[in-house]
């Protein structure tokens, strides 16, 4: 039983304003990124989706990413992510081989979906955001395989309503995605669904 004048000890205490559960960390914090497993995602179609809101606009804020790919023998990524300007990018291939927005369509600290689309039998990639499409043709094949994927990576940022599909969304459907507002719905094709509703647990898949 504690006595008035008792004195403790405390090696390594670690205190955080959050409301949920991080690692333990002996030094300063790394970056923070949420990992998927996505080895079981299709290189040859799928959609992911997901709200996002960054604090601030900076070169190389990576919204998702999955690096050490390879499309065709030449090593290649997926990645989505937000410069300075506000223009938002997806690769899927070589680096710098994808799609784009003009400048300026994405700001801090408001709420943007983001939706990257790949499907070999269409040929295409496509990225959505607020459910306006920016496509073009596969640059370089897909990928061999998926490994992890990293939402919210190199600088900060929020995510709300994480769903990747092993199928490729209509338009209509990525489209009503974004007009509902509301949490996206699973099928027998939904890799991994998470909310967010105050914890870092999945509906579906797997976060590691």
């Amino acid at each position: 039983i504690s006595q008035v004048g008792d004195v403790y000890y405390f090696d390594s205490f670690q205190l955080e304003q959050k409301s949920y559960a991080t690692s333990w960390t002996d030094g300063t914090r790394a970056k923070e990124a949420l990992i998927v497993d996505a080895q079981q995602l299709s290189p040859t179609r799928g959609t992911i989706s997901v709200w996002t809101k960054v604090p601030y606009l900076t070169d190389w804020n990576n919204l998702l990413y999955a690096g050490n790919m390879v499309f065709s023998g030449q090593a290649g990524r997926f990645l989505v992510f937000v410069n300075s300007s506000g223009q938002v990018r997806f690769d899927y291939g070589i680096n710098n081989s994808g799609v784009y927005t003009p400048t300026e369509i994405m700001r801090a600290n408001e709420w943007y979906h983001i939706v990257a689309r790949w499907d070999s039998t269409a040929n295409k990639i496509a990225l959505f955001v607020n459910g306006i499409k920016y496509e073009k043709t596969l640059p370089n094949g897909v990928a061999n395989s998926f490994t992890n994927i990293e939402v919210i990576s190199n600088y900060s940022g929020m995510a709300d309503n994480l769903v990747i599909y092993n199928r490729a969304l209509t338009d209509g459907e990525i489209q009503a995605l974004y007009q509902s507002g509301q949490p996206a719905p699973v099928d027998a094709n939904t890799m991994l669904k998470a909310d967010f509703d105050g914890n870092l647990d999945a509906q579906g898949g797997i976060i590691q």
